[in-house]
């Protein structure tokens, strides 16, 4: 069985410190907005509450994982507090999970995301951590240059969608979609033809970025609001680390702008202005934001329809999948109208 509903505890626990041993049973923690697959135990310690995140099977291999937690050994003090790997006595942060799936330890922080347009202080702080994040990473590597991976990674997809015509009338996608619950569906089928309307736009913009150079180093490549923990309006934690590799920190600005307050350009100004605090931003990798977050609307809307239908993962979720839907379908809506906005006054 991949999910063991009442693993060999004993066993498994035996190449841990005594601190880090549960005071009590060990319960599964449902996270509300992952989506990854993954599966969560969490439980109370001497060392302090703990989480132990148990990967999908499709998830990264063993030697990505030891890369990953090596570049995570950078922001060991930093503050607010980050959801970093725990090692065990043998100093492996990395351990097998009954078979062939891999499981992390890591503190539990307190606090909630803020997933509300946020305030101005909250931007603030949380765009200043991240340049902080990002400035961390930068001081431990040697600088590299090379096209964007997620520029390129982006276009291969966009030109897919449109070489392959794969959001015309009546493809699968359509099909598919028209199999779903009529308020899904509605949505669906209106991801798709906002997708189909913005797409030839989003390669446009991207194309221009294929060949070119960026300054390129570890950057979080998942920056969402839901990472960033907040008690009384103060951020008191990051938490998942599990998307981090070598990009443009123009990536993680994309990310973070288009999903917490998509077109709104006084909000976007702010966060880069706070960004720009902490780390600086050239010309380049201020105008590979806006690119970026389109594209990241159409391939976000477009991934829940895999979610949905292929790997089955919003099942018995249904409320929480319709909330996430609605948001990837603003992104879009947003992307959309900042488009028309642009063909107005052209």
């Amino acid at each position: 069985m991949r999910d063991q509903p009442n693993p060999n505890w004993q066993r498994f626990f035996a190449e841990f410190p005594v601190t880090q041993h549960p005071l009590n049973g060990p319960t599964i923690y449902h996270a509300n907005n992952g989506w990854s697959g993954s599966t969560y135990w969490r439980w109370n310690s001497r060392q302090g509450p703990l989480l132990m995140k148990v990967w999908p099977s499709d998830g990264p291999t063993h030697s990505d994982h030891i890369d990953r937690h090596r570049k995570l050994e950078y922001l060991s003090g930093f503050y607010p507090h980050l959801a970093l790997p725990i090692s065990d006595q043998k100093g492996q942060t990395v351990r097998s999970w009954f078979g062939d799936l891999w499981a992390e330890l890591m503190p539990w922080l307190e606090g909630s995301p803020i997933l509300a347009k946020p305030s101005v202080e909250v931007i603030r702080q949380t765009f200043q951590a991240m340049a902080r994040l990002h400035h961390q990473w930068r001081s431990h590597e040697a600088p590299v240059y090379g096209p964007s991976q997620a520029v390129l990674s982006r276009l291969e997809q966009l030109r897919n969608i449109r070489n392959k015509r794969i959001l015309e009338p009546d493809t699968r996608i359509w099909n598919l979609s028209d199999q779903a619950k009529p308020v899904i569906r509605d949505q669906f089928m209106e991801v798709c033809k906002l997708a189909k309307a913005l797409t030839d736009q989003a390669i446009l913009r991207l194309e221009p970025f294929e060949h070119q150079p960026v300054l390129q180093q570890t950057v979080l490549r998942d920056a969402r609001p839901d990472h960033f923990l907040f008690t009384d309006q103060k951020l008191s934690g990051i938490i998942d680390f599990g998307a981090i590799g070598t990009d443009s920190v123009a990536v993680d600005l994309a990310r973070l702008t288009g999903d917490w307050f998509p077109g709104d350009k006084q909000s976007i100004e702010l966060a880069l202005m706070h960004y720009r605090y902490e780390y600086s931003v050239t010309f380049q990798e201020l105008d590979l934001i806006a690119p970026l977050a389109l594209a990241g609307a159409i391939l976000g809307g477009l991934a829940w329809v895999d979610l949905h239908f292929k790997k089955q993962r919003t099942a018995g979720r249904e409320l929480e999948f319709q909330k996430a839907l609605t948001h990837a379908l603003n992104r879009l809506w947003a992307q959309w109208q900042d488009y028309r906005s642009d063909l107005i006054h052209s």
